[in-house]
């Protein structure tokens, strides 16, 4: 779309725009890379020793992704899908390979989560398959072979922080899974044609860009004498996630302000230049830390000039100023009392009352830093500790790293549980209750991140149920794009939402004994990419209905199923034939 209007605007020296309809639209640009998925698993039978069943000793995945007619962020998204798609798992006999394979339609793109969930589904079909064929409960598996504090991944990184197994079994018990496995059971057992199944399953997932020269921006933050407000400036683009909203609430903490002093500009590559990319979940964690960075530096120049005041002067003189914020818990927060207006200032009648923000120590102190012509502003670059390692063409041959690196600025531990029930005649698939247990450390603002889990975790539905891609394969249209419009392709709807939807933030102190990452600002952690990966759960839970109405007519191996789930394609592994219809 650019490089058209580009052409043009070069061409005739004039400005051009190009509005593109639906169907050109969806037709030309890339989407998420379609993957095909080769695994082999050994797992423990418990033939040598009980405590050996279900243990993965050894796992081997294979990628291929398809491109589109050009490389594009084709080969990033397999980088991240290598260092990524151990997941939760700690398995000492690991290996994965992948390759981007050129095809002749649309440019495939990145997408949020770079690849995750389809490597997820490879993955965890591994684990499904492997349970099934020992007659081992598939979560019983997944809860023996996770990470735990002080494990080092395949590529190295020290799992100084991990506290995966307590999230999961804090998951397990808050849904009540077991007892909800139970009911499924009894209701497969009762019902011929709708079927239910239930999956829980947990993610590791690793935060941070895959190449270190993305992880730094800037932020610009400048402070107005005549009422202490301040206008904050950085790098990162507001797009309805609440950066905001979060970065002003970081300022007014680290300026020790009230929040309606913060002002919050729009994005300009003339003030901040260089921004990076507000993606990879990190759009919070580097413009925050920026402006973190800029706040703390103001912060300390304004202390300094108290002090020397204090020293110059005298503490007496310093009351007298208002300028004493040491003698106060709340610090330069503290209302400074305002004289009483002169009596023949004082108006007739009462005035109508309106907002005013109260006169505060820090504006005493702001008024007379500009008097003394202190610096009212601080600019900083912000680069982001941790995750320097190199990510790109990556070749991992030994079976141990001699020396912990680290390739991630850290990790969520996070895990779900969704239960669905699917309609055996017609393939229809009603999600009826899926737990989130969301892994953000300490979160800034619990709303703002409650509802990026929520959105991420629909989405995440949509790609595993309903949003399948068709071309035509035959004919004089073929290769053409059949799902052009929302006709044909079906994005997750109203009727997607679960019936019964629970989000709830991972209470960070159930794993004190866990220590903090260093490199999380303020203790928080990325939210926007991996909630998206947990709607895995739904994919399998359907799986598992289809097999409860195959078990009806004979079938109890494990079978493929293409991702999405679509209601033809669980109509037709259901295996109803005509003669299942007779009375």
């Amino acid at each position: 779309v650019a490089s058209p209007t580009a052409l043009a605007a070069w061409k005739h020296k004039r400005a051009v725009r190009v509005a593109v309809r639906r169907e050109e639209d969806t037709a030309m640009i890339g989407k998420r890379h379609p993957i095909l998925g080769e695994y082999r698993l050994a797992i423990g039978t418990g033939e040598d020793s009980p405590d050996n069943r279900g243990k993965i000793t050894g796992m081997q995945t294979s990628f291929w992704l398809d491109g589109g007619n050009t490389y594009d962020a084709s080969f990033v998204v397999m980088d991240v899908i290598q260092l990524r798609c151990d997941s939760a798992y700690m398995v000492k006999n690991y290996g994965t390979r992948g390759d981007v394979c050129k095809t002749n339609k649309a440019s495939n793109t990145a997408f949020r989560s770079m690849g995750m969930i389809q490597a997820m589904l490879v993955q965890e079909d591994a684990i499904e398959r492997a349970a099934h064929a020992i007659g081992m409960l598939a979560e019983d598996v997944r809860g023996k072979n996770l990470y735990q504090l002080g494990d080092t991944t395949p590529f190295g990184q020290l799992l100084d922080d991990c506290y995966m197994g307590v999230v999961w079994t804090y998951l397990a018990k808050h849904c009540n899974f077991r007892e909800r496995l139970e009911e499924v059971n009894r209701f497969n057992a009762a019902n011929l044609w709708r079927k239910r199944g239930i999956s829980m399953i947990p993610v590791k997932y690793a935060s941070g860009y895959n190449l270190t020269l993305l992880e730094q921006t800037g932020a610009l933050v400048e402070v107005y004498d005549q009422d202490g407000t301040v206008l904050v400036r950085h790098g990162g683009v507001e797009m309805g996630q609440g950066l905001m909203t979060k970065v002003a609430q970081i300022a007014a903490y680290e300026l020790n302000v009230p929040l309606t002093f913060i002002n919050m500009s729009d994005t300009d590559t003339n003030v901040v230049p260089n921004p990076t990319s507000t993606g990879a979940s990190t759009g919070t964690a580097f413009s925050g830390g920026a402006v973190r960075d800029a706040c703390l530096k103001l912060r300390r120049r304004l202390e300094d000039f108290c002090l020397d005041l204090l020293k110059e002067n005298g503490s007496v003189w310093c009351q007298d100023q208002h300028i004493n914020f040491w003698d106060y818990p709340q610090g330069w927060r503290t209302p400074v009392p305002q004289p009483a207006p002169p009596p023949e200032a004082a108006p007739q009648k009462p005035a109508p009352k309106k907002h005013v923000d109260p006169v505060l120590i820090w504006n005493k102190i702001v008024s007379l830093a500009y008097v003394n012509r202190v610096d009212l502003s601080a600019q900083v670059r912000f680069k982001q500790a941790g995750g320097e390692a190199a990510d790109s063409g990556l070749t991992f041959k030994s079976p141990k790293c001699t020396e912990p690196v680290n390739h991630f600025t850290g990790f969520t531990y996070s895990a779900a549980c969704t239960e669905v029930e699917v309609d055996v005649l017609t393939g229809e698939t009603t999600v009826l209750r899926s737990d989130v247990m969301y892994d953000v450390g300490k979160s800034i603002n619990p709303a703002i991140d409650v509802g990026q889990v929520e959105g991420g975790f629909i989405q995440g539905l949509g790609y595993v149920l309903t949003e399948d891609v068709v071309f035509q394969p035959d004919g004089e249209n073929k290769g053409a794009l059949n799902t052009l419009n929302t006709w044909t392709y079906k994005p997750p709807a109203a009727s997607t939402i679960p019936i019964e939807f629970h989000v709830d933030l991972y209470p960070r102190e159930e794993s004190s004994d866990a220590p903090e990452n260093p490199y999380d600002l303020l203790s928080s952690k990325e939210v926007g990419e991996p909630p998206l990966v947990l709607a895995a759960t739904a994919y399998f839970a359907v799986k598992h209905a289809v097999l409860a109405a195959r078990r009806d007519r004979g079938h109890d191996e494990w079978f493929d199923l293409e991702a999405p789930a679509t209601v033809q394609r669980v109509r037709e592994a259901c295996l109803v034939e005509a003669d299942n219809l007779k009375i």
